[in-house]
């Protein structure tokens, strides 16, 4: 902090647009603090923050285009991790069959990365029509998960806002705020 001296770095597998998080890590574990991001193809990692040592990563959400960019939320021993995805940019190849993807939050371990719990804002997108040259559209699909969720420790709930919708067919979940109970 006194000199900008650069102790060590870390590469993740792709670019990271989420904010770092710096929070102790349970007793047990391999090290004190851990810096806790995400990256651009939906992998969470933990690393220590001392030593830049890598101590887990997990792939949070399987959809090709998934991705995190919000920052989570570390919370007594579990990370609440926003899951984006920029599914609309493929989507201008007319040949694609758009879209699939669902927002999601993600509840990992602090200690180890595993999941605990996974919940997509929209149900599973369904073959709706073809277009005008034949592709098979799908839906309802979006609403991703950009930003930080916040914590209502009271009533033990999470909110996170979701962003628009990816196709004509409308839910009531994107462009919302939604409300997920905390521990499931």
């Amino acid at each position: 902090a006194h000199s900008g001296c650069v102790h060590w770095t870390f590469d993740g597998e792709t670019a990271t647009r989420s904010a770092v998080n710096i929070a102790p890590l349970p007793p047990g574990s391999p090290a004190r603090l851990a810096a806790y991001f995400g990256d651009d193809s939906a992998n969470y990692y933990a690393v220590d923050a001392e030593s830049g040592r890598l101590l887990w990563k997990v792939r949070v959400h399987p959809h090709k285009y998934a991705r995190i960019t919000g920052s989570a939320k570390v919370y007594r021993g579990t990370i609440y991790v926003p899951v984006s995805a920029l599914e609309l940019v493929v989507a201008a190849d007319r040949n694609y069959e758009c879209c699939t993807f669902s927002g999601a939050v993600v509840a990992l371990d602090a200690r180890d990365g595993h999941v605990l719990w996974s919940t997509p804002v929209l149900p599973p997108a369904r073959a709706h029509r073809r277009s005008d040259v034949g592709t098979q559209l799908y839906g309802p699909a979006g609403a991703s998960v950009w930003n930080s969720p916040t914590i209502d420790e009271k009533l033990q709930r999470l909110y996170v806002g979701t962003g628009n919708s990816e196709t004509e067919i409308e839910v009531p979940r994107s462009d919302a705020i939604v409300a997920m109970d905390l521990r499931s």
